[in-house]
């Protein structure tokens, strides 16, 4: 990230989050200054502070490159995180010339497992990494010491010493890896297995898709069926069509949202990071 004693990182994560937290540690470690504010308008505080580092989600970069007229050329590095980035964002981001460090990461590995720099492709990873029936599994100095409960720490390790993620994934033979979602999350419709991160990232392709969130709904047929819940100035019965008619192009009919929702005013527009759980309660 070339952070050093005269780099600004300016702080705008929660802290109770390993990203935020691990901003406090980055700087530290660095003789790095960290900047607090109160002001909302990031995209000036970061002209008129002459900002070098950011750590963000998706939905901070999309406020940020609403802003035409920023000025960001003084940024050195935008870690960018927290769940899967549609591609749209990060072709503007690009464009902007944004210096993006796309990161993989969770709290039981200090932050980050891999970044890859989306401007030189280099890719740095932090573990060993395994990829086992689709799943992510992880092992090296930054993992946890393990679970505190009941007055134990537990660090849950199988035979060759690594730590199950959860996390879905693969590796490319460039060695770079894809997250393709969360195992906990995956949900089965007629006997087949479905990832809902799989069917955002597909959707997110779609023209006029801003956000997209998809989870299962009971089904008398199939047990579940995916539903998908969609922010877009463009939605009504003909483009609803249009989109299911494109996503079979890349997806198996089972795969295909069965119905497609506005996107909801009552999600807390104040957390940076979609609460699944929420969507899955409007459909219940």
């Amino acid at each position: 990230m070339g952070l050093n004693n005269e780099s600004k990182y300016l702080f705008n994560l929660p802290m109770y989050h390993v990203s935020g937290l691990s901003i406090v540690f980055r700087a530290l470690l660095n003789a790095a200054t960290l900047l607090f504010s109160t002001n909302k308008n990031v995209s000036k505080l970061i002209e008129t502070a002459q900002v070098t580092h950011l750590s963000l989600v998706e939905t901070q970069l999309l406020r940020l490159l609403e802003d035409k007229k920023a000025n960001y050329t003084f940024l050195k590095a935008v870690l960018l995180g927290g769940s899967s980035i549609s591609q749209g964002t990060i072709d503007k981001a690009l464009e902007r010339k944004l210096p993006i460090l796309q990161s993989y990461g969770l709290t039981e590995a200090s932050s980050q497992v891999f970044t890859k720099n989306l401007q030189t492709h280099s890719t740095i990873f932090t573990c060993e990494i395994k990829i086992e029936n689709k799943q992510i599994s992880i092992k090296g100095v930054p993992l946890f010491l393990g679970y505190y409960e009941n007055g134990l720490i537990t660090l849950p390790l199988d035979e060759d010493g690594y730590f199950r993620t959860k996390d879905l994934g693969e590796l490319s033979q460039e060695s770079h890896l894809k997250v393709n979602g969360r195992a906990d999350n995956c949900f089965i419709s007629g006997g087949e297995n479905i990832s809902p991160e799989e069917i955002e990232m597909h959707m997110l392709k779609l023209p006029g898709i801003k956000k997209v969130i998809v989870v299962p709904r009971k089904d008398a047929k199939f047990q579940y069926c995916p539903v998908a819940f969609v922010d877009s100035d463009e939605l009504n019965p003909t483009n609803t069509q249009s989109w299911k008619t494109l996503l079979l192009k890349d997806m198996p009919n089972y795969k295909i949202p069965k119905e497609i929702f506005p996107w909801p005013t009552l999600t807390d527009s104040t957390r940076s990071k979609i609460n699944r759980s929420d969507f899955s309660k409007l459909i219940s």
